[in-house]
């Protein structure tokens, strides 16, 4: 079998092409919404050096602070290239994968006898079940982005034993393990795995060489103790029941490693409840026994205890910190590759028959993935695959919830997050989920309950503060919605709150306060479209015309095309009395010429202005004397004059023309009150009422012809 370096890299490429290639159209997930998608920080590269000082431009949400620049500035390239087009974020994952893969059959290629095994090692990595979460959730690209800064900076570790270039290896390798501290903190464990690789495989005690990395881990401690200190000192679960749970949690990876079935994002797997637990203590015995195992053996085959150590040791950093997440595949990436070294050393050495068997294991390994890939095709496979390998797990039900919630199934929406709840009734966004189905079923009260008990449980759930002021805003109730969405503010600053904040006051009449927010809305993101028509809208309200007239030109050269910035640019023209412009623009709405007169016609009636709207509705009724439209606006002209005979005949024909127009039926019932006349009106006016039930005008003259018809 070929083992150079150019068919070790072509079989690498092909391996994972064949296995990876149904995941390029698998779609965002999870973290990937806030960390992603709806963090505007990574859609400048000018926020590149930002990411370096600020861990809060990690995510959407300012609560999710985490020092990764190097991952975000690898999702800002992606954004840059292609915008939210997922298939490049799959291809950048998927490239980093086979480049570590790579770097496995470097590392092999030294520390192995033989070039079979180091190649075995590198197509096991890259086949491998528990290589596809990595691979698929984007937002795991920290690990991978880890892995081969860690990966790296062993590869110059080991070549440090060479003659020349000591220094300038050195140096690579502290660059490479400063690059893995700022893509992902799981590399702290490789001072220790690079002390062990010197004394267990080189034999040397040599601690110099390591000064580097150990300067460059306390740095990093000390520039983002505001992350680590608080994760320490409040962590989500006692100290010691965590540690207690990652003991248990040993025989998890160990049993996944070896037997990668069954897998999911979140596996079925409970906190420790003591340090005596039957899970625990086996746990511990087993490691117990690896440990002595590899003591006795470090003589006499230092290579494996080296990559059994590394299997342990990658897995420590994540350990120590306490997480909400208990035990995570992709935690086991990094010791994913010296597992695979492991196994290249024991089979490298091997006849064709053993090189026959592992070839077979490698073919089995890759369908397993190739179909674990598939798990990862949307939000709801992805859930629905970890509620049933996880039934007694709450998050995977809720989560399966709002999957179903995007995709509009609220029944099953609120199904599965209610078995959650059932699960663990502290679930927040089980209660969320619950509530805005019950909203987009128009139930609001129902929905009101759930966000209120939401809140109760997480009053830092942003999206319920928000969808709250919504529904207040829906109810008329101004006053609580600006309180609910000033609440979403206090948490977090999102353009859509400022807007929804600015609208919410420009309906309760409030346009000053509403242009704050409104402006505040367009200054974080320039190109919210409703904004500018709330802004210009907030102008219109107060008559201030060239403020609106701005701020609607300044739109229109950004959407050029838009019909209704067309539409409110015609309406602020003629308003202006801008006949030409008005027109121009109505034209670019979509507009028909009479539907141009129609407006100008209306506008002229609104102001009183009789003989103006007379003369728009005759050249209107020049283009077509058949618009039922045109002869109920000079209906309307003919009762202002108090010519009742010819409004009425007016109307009239604009109903025989039109028999559905339901403000002819209101005008002919204006015309028989005016003349007293009360059966008349309660007829015409009970049809404009069947076509229009919620008009607020003929409601109430309807209740005025009843009241003179002595009904």
């Amino acid at each position: 079998m070929p083992t150079g370096r150019g068919m070790a890299l072509v079989l690498i490429c092909a391996c994972g092409l064949a296995v990876f290639h149904n995941s390029f159209g698998n779609s965002f997930h999870y973290d990937d919404e806030h960390s992603i998608v709806e963090n505007p920080h990574i859609r400048s590269l000018k926020n590149l050096p930002k990411f370096f000082v600020d861990p809060g431009m990690f995510s959407g949400l300012p609560e999710a602070r985490m020092y990764r620049p190097l991952v975000l500035s690898s999702y800002a390239l992606n954004y840059a290239i292609g915008g939210y087009q997922v298939g490049g974020y799959h291809l950048i994952n998927l490239l980093l994968h086979l480049l570590n893969a790579w770097l496995v059959w470097e590392l092999g290629r030294r520390l192995l006898e033989g070039g079979k095994g180091a190649l075995l090692a590198a197509l096991l990595f890259v086949v491998h079940p528990l290589a596809s979460e990595p691979v698929n959730y984007i937002s795991s690209r920290s690990s991978l982005l880890a892995g081969l800064f860690y990966l790296l900076a062993l590869l110059f570790l080991v070549r440090m034993g060479e003659e020349r270039g000591r220094w300038g290896k050195g140096l690579g390798m502290g660059g490479s393990y400063l690059a893995g501290l700022c893509s992902k903190s799981v590399v702290f464990s490789f001072p220790l795995v690079g002390w062990l690789y010197l004394r267990l495989v080189e034999r040397r005690r040599v601690w110099g060489i390591l000064v580097l990395p150990l300067v460059l881990s306390g740095l990093y401690l000390l520039g983002t103790r505001s992350i680590v200190g608080p994760a320490l000192r409040q962590p989500v679960r006692s100290y010691g029941v965590h540690l207690a749970t990652q003991l248990k949690g040993v025989t998890f990876y160990l049993s996944k490693a070896l037997v990668p079935v069954h897998l999911s994002v979140e596996p079925q797997f409970q906190v420790a409840q003591s340090w005596v637990d039957g899970p625990v203590l086996l746990a511990g015995g087993l490691l117990a026994s690896l440990l002595w195992i590899g003591f006795r053996g470090r003589q006499r085959e230092g290579l494996l205890v080296f990559c059994g150590a590394w299997f342990l040791l990658a897995l420590l950093p994540s350990a120590l910190v306490p997480l909400h997440v208990l035990v995570n595949e992709h935690r086991l990436y990094l010791s994913i590759a010296g597992a695979t070294l492991g196994m290249g050393a024991l089979a490298g050495s091997g006849n064709r028959q053993v090189h026959s068997v592992w070839v077979g294991i490698l073919f089995i390994l890759g369908v397993q993935c190739g179909l674990h890939n598939r798990v990862w095709s949307s939000e709801e496979t992805l859930w629905a695959n970890a509620v049933a390998r996880g039934p007694q797990m709450a998050r995977p039900h809720i989560n399966l919830g709002k999957a179903y919630l995007e995709a509009g199934d609220h029944s099953r929406a609120i199904a599965a997050s209610a078995k959650g709840l059932k699960i663990d009734p502290n679930q927040a966004r089980a209660h969320y989920n619950i509530g805005t189905a019950h909203l987009q079923l128009g139930d609001r009260e129902l929905a009101v309950a759930h966000y209120r008990r939401a809140l109760e449980i997480q009053p830092g759930l942003v999206e319920t503060h928000n969808n709250l002021g919504n529904v207040f805003q829906e109810q008329g109730r101004y006053e609580e919605a600006v309180r609910a969405y000033q609440e979403a503010l206090a948490i977090k600053i999102h353009p859509s709150f400022y807007h929804n904040l600015g609208s919410a006051f420009l309906e309760w009449g409030r346009g000053d306060s509403a242009r704050v927010y409104f402006r505040k809305g367009l200054v974080l993101d320039p190109d919210m479209r409703e904004s500018y028509r709330g802004l210009a809208n907030a102008f219109l309200d107060e008559d201030l015309l060239q403020s609106a007239l701005q701020v609607l030109q300044e739109a229109r050269g950004r959407w050029p095309h838009d019909v209704l910035l067309a539409q409110m640019l015609g309406d602020v023209h003629a308003a202006l009395g801008m006949e030409e412009a008005a027109i121009g623009a109505y034209r670019q709405s979509g507009k028909s010429d009479v539907e141009i007169w129609l407006q100008f016609g209306k506008r002229g009636a609104i102001r009183s202005n009789w003989e103006k709207a007379r003369g728009y509705y005759q050249r209107a009724l020049l283009i077509d004397e058949k618009d039922g439209r045109v002869h109920n606006g000079l209906g309307e002209v003919a009762f202002a004059d108090g010519d009742m005979g010819s409004a009425l005949a007016a109307f009239r024909q604009a109903l025989r023309l039109d028999p559905e127009l339901a403000v002819a039926y209101a005008n002919i019932g204006r015309v028989y009150l005016k003349h007293g006349r009360g059966l008349e009106a309660v007829a015409a006016l009970e049809k404009a009422a069947e076509l229009v039930p919620e008009d607020d005008d003929v409601r109430d003259l309807l209740e005025e012809a009843h009241r003179l018809a002595g009904k």
